[in-house]
C-alpha cells in the first residue's frame, strides 16, 4: 500500500515495466495517467442517488471556481474579461506535459511552445492589444523570465 503519492507512482511504475497488473486511483493529470498508456475502469456515471446509497458510480465532476476581488471587473475590465474567457482543459495539459517530457524541456519552453501552437486558444481570451503583444514577442523569440521553475 503507498503511502505517499510518489510511492504510489513508483508502485505503478515498477508494475507496468514488468507488464504486471496494478489497480489504483489517481487524477487524470497526474503523471502516469499522462505518460502511460493505462486503461481507465468504466463505473457508473455519478448521480446523487448513487454516491448516498452504496457510492458505486464516479465521482462527481469538480467544478473549478475563480473567486476575485469584486472591484475586479471595474478596476481592471482586461483582466476580469481574460478570466471570464480562459479556459485550459486537461486535454490542454497533456498535450503540454507530453510535449515538455518528451523533450525535456522545460516550464517556460512549454508554454511558449503551447502559445506558438495553440494561438486558436488563447488568442480569443485576451485583448487585440495583448494578442498583438504576445505574437511579437514570440516572433522577436523573447524569453520567459520570472516564471515558476518546475
Amino acid at each position: 500500500r503507498a503511502d505517499s503519492e510518489q510511492a504510489l507512482f513508483d508502485e505503478l511504475y515498477r508494475a507496468y515495466a514488468k507488464g504486471e497488473p496494478w489497480l489504483g486511483y489517481m487524477w487524470g493529470t497526474a503523471n502516469p495517467a499522462i505518460l502511460l498508456d493505462l486503461v481507465a475502469l468504466e463505473e457508473e456515471p455519478y448521480s446523487d442517488e448513487c454516491w448516498f446509497t452504496h457510492k458505486a458510480c464516479g465521482f462527481k465532476d469538480t467544478t473549478i471556481l475563480m473567486a476575485v476581488n469584486s472591484d475586479l471587473p471595474s478596476r481592471r475590465p482586461d483582466v476580469y474579461d481574460f478570466l471570464t474567457k480562459w479556459n485550459f482543459t486537461t486535454a490542454d495539459y497533456k498535450g503540454v506535459f507530453r510535449w515538455m517530457e518528451d523533450g525535456s524541456a522545460t516550464v517556460e519552453q512549454a508554454a511558449l511552445n503551447w502559445l506558438r501552437e495553440e494561438e486558436g486558444s488563447w488568442a480569443t481570451w485576451v485583448t487585440a492589444e495583448a494578442r498583438t503583444g504576445v505574437q511579437a514577442a514570440l516572433q522577436a523569440g523573447v524569453e520567459a523570465k520570472g516564471w515558476p521553475s518546475r
